[in-house]
């Protein structure tokens, strides 16, 4: 018993000690970019956020392209926006990719790394609009045939949707590591772990929400709950 706890933890420990290899920012790193940016409100994430779909149609844009069309928000450049730029060349060369455009909402989760909020909940309820505008954006684009319909999907989010924010929010170093590690489907004769990815993550807080795991849209109070979930526990 005690062999097999101690294999256990050394599988986890492996795991994580792989992920901790590739992290990107610290969260001392995040509280900098936070304070140093007390300017940039929850307002001007917002208003931001709305200016998206007209400035960038295809939701798809270069980083530079990004940074500019953000700069216009703001009365003076990020303080410490290197650390965002680190982000994203870490991105790129995993990617082996440095020409091809970005998701907008990934990149505005990006942005997210300099907002403050009163509270946790605050964060996801801004990041739950952020998604929903542009996905009821997409749609309008694609039929305009009915602006009552258009307004009520942007209230529910498709489960694409969630999968993809965790995802940006893995990407961009806001949930912790530890969450990253689950266990595998191998129990004996010692419990096996790997890296979780954004829809076990999903399935995880799901699970621990009492939560139906199927693709049937998210209400914002389930976004919510899902990103402040033990599983996913999104700072």
């Amino acid at each position: 018993m005690v062999y097999r706890a101690s294999s256990a933890t050394t599988n986890f420990n492996e795991v994580k000690d792989k992920l901790e290899e590739s992290i990107i920012l610290v969260p001392e790193e995040q509280i900098e970019l936070m304070v140093e940016n007390r300017a940039f409100t929850p307002t001007i994430f917002e208003d931001i956020s709305k200016s998206i779909p007209v400035a960038f149609p295809s939701s798809r844009a270069s980083y530079t392209e990004f940074v500019e069309h953000v700069q216009g928000y703001l009365e003076a450049p990020i303080k410490f926006g290197n650390l965002l730029d680190r982000i994203m060349l870490y991105r790129r060369e995993k990617l082996r990719d440095y020409e091809s455009l970005e998701d907008v909402n990934f990149l505005m989760t990006l942005l997210s790394l300099i907002l403050e909020t009163e509270t946790l909940e605050d964060r996801a309820r801004i990041l739950y609009k952020m998604m929903s505008s542009s996905s009821s954006s997409s749609s309008s684009s694609s039929s305009s045939s009915s602006s009552s319909s258009s307004s009520s999907s942007s209230m529910i989010l498709d489960r694409e949707k969630i999968v993809s924010m965790i995802e940006y929010l893995h990407l961009t170093s806001q949930i912790p590591l530890e969450k990253k590690v689950i266990k595998g489907e191998q129990e004996y004769p010692v419990q096996t772990y790997q890296e979780a990815t954004p829809s076990d993550l999903l399935a995880e807080a799901k699970g621990e929400l009492k939560l139906p795991n199927d693709a049937n849209p998210i209400s914002e109070d389930e976004f919510v709950d899902i990103l402040l979930s033990n599983a996913v526990c999104a700072w």
